[in-house]
């Protein structure tokens, strides 16, 4: 495919993120369990510590997706399952967009406006985005904008890093590949000091990103997670 005019690739993408989006609308095992926990919260406000849909006695239950149940219960709750498959197409949407902006930041304008080149990357992304909706929609959509706003201040945008301790906090209560953000951000640090260039600023936001992970309702036990996998 050839490249095309921008308000005609961008709505290319979004079309056929919706075809791409109803590829697999099976109810994921899991969602089941993230809209129950989703309801008690907003009927309640508690965040479940231990796990009462077990038929065992459980010890205390560090649910690192707590967030992600809220989000998908208040959707399924005033929109249906319309509202859950819409939330995917625009998570998928905004991913592909992000990778344009990333690509433009980065001057590889041959490939900005290909839509084979995107086709390409949300088939890389199927298993990711299979099924209704999965939590690691999350992680796509954070991780993608992580890269971006990294982007950004590698050219000359600085103030733009201390966006992503705040984004933290958000990503750490939805999913817990928020990891992957911590290691990006490592990853950008040690570039920039191979290449010689202003790092500290990035060891300082990883930092405060790291501690941002811990303001979640299990606190530092939400670790006991990784640990035990």
């Amino acid at each position: 495919m050839h490249r095309i005019r921008p308000y005609l690739f961008y709505i290319s993408i979004f079309v056929i993120s919706w075809g791409f989006a109803l590829l697999d609308t099976a109810a994921a095992r899991d969602l089941w369990a993230r809209l129950a926990v989703g309801k008690i919260f907003l009927e309640t406000g508690m965040v479940l510590k231990n796990d009462i849909f077990s038929f065992t006695a459980t010890n205390e239950w560090i649910d690192h997706e707590w967030g992600s149940g809220v989000v998908f219960y208040f959707l399924a709750d005033h929109f249906g399952d319309l509202g859950l498959i819409a939330f995917k197409v625009l998570s998928i949407f905004i991913v592909l967009l992000l990778i344009c902006r990333i690509i433009k930041l980065q001057k590889a304008d041959s490939n900005s406006f290909n839509l084979l080149y995107y086709l390409l990357i949300m088939l890389a992304m199927y298993n990711g985005f299979a099924m209704t909706v999965r939590c690691q929609l999350f992680t796509f959509v954070f991780f993608a904008l992580w890269i971006f706003i990294l982007e950004k201040v590698r050219n000359e945008n600085s103030r733009l890093l201390w966006i992503l301790p705040f984004t933290m906090i958000i990503w750490a209560n939805l999913h817990g590949g928020f990891v992957a953000g911590l290691g990006l951000l490592g990853i950008y640090a040690l570039g920039e000091f191979l290449n010689k260039k202003p790092f500290k600023n990035y060891i300082v936001a990883l930092v405060l990103s790291s501690v941002a992970t811990l303001i979640n309702p299990y606190g530092l036990n939400i670790l006991n997670t990784f640990s035990m996998q």
